[in-house]
This record gives C-alpha cells, sequence and structure tokens, in this order.
C-alpha cells in the first residue's frame, strides 16, 4: 500500500474507492490507475522529507492507496499522485 498526505483543504475532495493515478518517475517510469482504499481518521505529522519548507513542520491526514499489479515500487519511494 502507498501512504499518501492529503490537506485540511482536501478533505472534502477525497473519497474511499475513488480513481487516482499513480506517477513513478524513476526508472523504470511508470504510470497506473488505482484507488483510495482508505483515509484515516486523524491528521498527523506529515513525514519530514514531504515538507515544502524544511523548517515548517506540516501535518496531514493520511490515506492508503493500493498498489496496482505490475507496478514496480521501492519501500520509502515518492511517486506523483494525480487526482486527489
Amino acid at each position: 500500500e502507498i501512504v499518501a498526505y492529503i490537506g485540511q483543504e482536501q478533505l472534502a475532495k477525497v473519497k474511499e474507492t475513488m480513481v487516482v493515478q499513480l506517477i513513478k518517475n524513476t526508472e523504470p517510469a511508470q504510470i497506473a490507475s488505482s484507488q483510495v482504499i482508505r483515509l484515516s481518521p486523524t491528521m498527523e505529522l506529515m513525514p519530514q522529507q514531504l515538507w515544502q519548507n524544511p523548517n515548517i513542520a506540516q501535518w496531514g491526514r493520511p490515506i492508503l492507496i493500493k498498489i496496482p499489479p505490475g507496478l514496480k515500487l521501492l519501500t520509502g519511494e515518492t511517486i506523483g499522485i494525480r487526482g486527489l
């Protein structure tokens, strides 16, 4: 599963089972369709590598996205998500 974080302003837009596109830019580059499988009920401190400014902590609501068959990802790899 992929863990993504959404901000307060996106809460109304994201629903379980909604379709998203996953964009992997590292070799081999891939684009795949998937879906949101779970939304966390609480906001959490996001991992520091996802903060827009490394000196200002950011909070987000974690969501889980299913990894589709055939999409080859490494643990900890950052990918793009379109449709959130």
